[in-house]
This record gives structure tokens, C-alpha cells and sequence, in this order.
């Protein structure tokens, strides 16, 4: 008989960089994240977005709230999880209506058919072999980051610390004298910050 596991098993395990039990909490969400997209793109008709882009937004919102969420304040997982995922649609939505997305509003979606038959879309005939004109990875990019923020903030803070230098430019030997380490201990901290990145 296999063996259930709960949410609150779940979320330990996410907090342990188990990305096997972020993914399995993401797809129990999954219909909530829809629900919620629809429901808000429906009622305030936004120009210049679409539902799917208030549905990557909600995916950020669940991710904030399986790494934030304390059985301690009192508040369901459920609850808490809506919460923050109708937070941050709102808060794309408000944004939407400041007119800070106007220009998008007269660009042409790489979606768009350009066929008859609907076999060809404009994304097919855009060929560009740049990060940052790619609009998919891009979005994965952000929230791989968005993933990596949460998991540098289970570090200590002195691995922090060490991963802010690093990121700065500082060389190994600059990074220990300012911590009061040997340099073997940075390379050694690196090098776990990588796989954390990896998500191994």
C-alpha cells in the first residue's frame, strides 16, 4: 500500500531543494492557478496581456507561498496559497491598468496565426539566437531566478554572504580575507550554491 504523503511533508521537502515535491505541489495547484487567472482576466478585461501571462504570474505567487508559509500564523495552506497567488495577479493587473504595458499593447503576438489553415504562427518564421529576444526563455529564466532567490534564503547567512561576493566579481582569495576563511572553504561553498542552482 503506497504511503501518503501530506502538504505539510511536501513543503519540509521543498525546503530541502526536493524539486520533485515542488513540482507535485505545483500540479495540485494547478486548477487554482487557471481558476484564478480567468476569473480575475475575466472581470477587468486587461489590454495587453493574456490569461496565460496572469498564470505564470500566480505560479510565482505559489512559489512565494510554499517557501513563506507558517503553520504558525494560524492560516490553512490552502488559504494562504490563494492569498498569495491572487495577490501578485492583482498586482500585474493594477500595473496592467497604469498603462505600463501600452506597448505592448500595439505589438503583434508571436502567436498570431499567419496561415489559413492555422499551421503556421509568426514565432515559426522569427528565428534570433539571443537570450533576451527569446520571450519563453526569458520567462523560464525569471522564474528559475525567482526559484534560486527563495533557495539562497535556506543558506546561512555567512554562505550568503560569500554567494554576494562571488557574484560581485570577487576572486576566491578576495572572498576569504573579507570573510576570515581559507579559500578551499569559498571554492567549497561555491560550489554547493552551484548545485543548489542545478537543483541537485
Amino acid at each position: 500500500m503506497e504511503a501518503i504523503i501530506s502538504d505539510f511533508e511536501y513543503l519540509y521537502m521543498i525546503r530541502q531543494n526536493c524539486d520533485a515535491s515542488l513540482y507535485e505541489m505545483m500540479d495540485k495547484y494547478e486548477r487554482l492557478l487557471w481558476k484564478l487567472s480567468h476569473e480575475n482576466f475575466m472581470i477587468q478585461k486587461p489590454e495587453g496581456i493574456q490569461v496565460g501571462d496572469l498564470y505564470q504570474v500566480g505560479r510565482l505567487g505559489l512559489i512565494e507561498a510554499l517557501y513563506t508559509y507558517q503553520e504558525s500564523r494560524g492560516v490553512g495552506l490552502a488559504r494562504y496559497v490563494k492569498v498569495c497567488v491572487e495577490t501578485h495577479i492583482k498586482s500585474t493587473l493594477r500595473v496592467c491598468r497604469s498603462k505600463s504595458y501600452k506597448m505592448l499593447d500595439t505589438a503583434y503576438s508571436l502567436d498570431i496565426s499567419i496561415a489559413e489553415d492555422e499551421s503556421l504562427r509568426l514565432e515559426d518564421i522569427v528565428e534570433c539566437d539571443y537570450l533576451e529576444f527569446n520571450p519563453v526563455k526569458q520567462a523560464l529564466l525569471q522564474e528559475s531566478r525567482k526559484i534560486l532567490e527563495y533557495r539562497l534564503r535556506t543558506l546561512k547567512e555567512s554562505d550568503r554572504e560569500v554567494y554576494e561576493l562571488w557574484k560581485s566579481g570577487y576572486s576566491y582569495k578576495e572572498i576569504a580575507d573579507q570573510c576570515h576563511t581559507c579559500s578551499k572553504s569559498v571554492d567549497n561553498t561555491i560550489q554547493k550554491i552551484k548545485r543548489l542552482a542545478n537543483g541537485s
